[in-house]
């Protein structure tokens, strides 16, 4: 029933010998620790992996929770493959300490959502991640090209731009369980060059 950490004495005696006694702190619960928080995920878009730890490995085997506190904004998974849900729950086998986990934005939902691990024996731990509206990028096409020039491969990829940022910060998938998404590239000058695909050339 004491605040900790506080000490106590452990003391060994029988009559007619001399007693011993040792001191003994008893130290608050070890914590959970949720490494890369905060972060970044674009609506409809997932990112990961990352990593909840906990500060013990002699623990017996326990099972940690890692819930989001709004999942109509932000869910969770526990690895690329699996679509996000409120909360999953991870087991540690004793002698290990990590829980691996991937965020996912809900698709056209923005804000800060908490997340807090739990597990038996352990103090929690809170962390928060910010979905934002996604972004996409366009990657290789050339400033210059002449009517001589081979075809210039070029690729679309998809993530988010930091609030105030003119710069791409993450690369991020659509995720797993949601509709996906359709980029539709075009260009505005169809006497000067064409876009080519594998079903052929076309101005869109």
């Amino acid at each position: 029933s004491a605040d900790l950490p506080c000490t106590t004495t452990l003391t060994a005696q029988s009559p007619g010998i001399t007693p011993q006694s040792i001191s003994v702190t008893v130290n608050p619960p070890p914590g959970i620790t949720l490494f890369s928080l905060p972060t970044n995920v674009g609506s409809g878009l997932q990112y990961g992996a990352f990593t909840a730890r906990l500060a013990e490995s002699n623990h017996g085997g326990v099972t940690m929770r890692i819930r989001s506190a709004d999942p109509q904004v932000l869910r969770l998974s526990p690895n690329a493959t699996t679509g996000g849900t409120e909360f999953i729950d991870v087991f540690i086998a004793n002698g290990s300490t990590d829980a691996t986990y991937y965020v996912h934005g809900m698709e056209g939902a923005t804000g800060v959502v908490a997340i807090t691990a739990t597990a038996t024996g352990f103090s929690n731990a809170t962390g928060t991640a910010t979905v934002l509206r996604p972004a996409i990028e366009l990657l290789g096409v050339p400033n210059t090209t002449t009517s001589l020039s081979a075809s210039d491969a070029f690729y679309v990829r998809t993530g988010v731009v930091l609030p105030g940022g003119s710069f791409f910060w993450a690369q991020q998938s659509p995720r797993v369980g949601g509709p996906g998404l359709t980029v539709t590239v075009t260009h505005t000058n169809p006497d000067v060059a064409q876009l080519v695909t594998l079903a052929g050339a076309a101005q869109t």
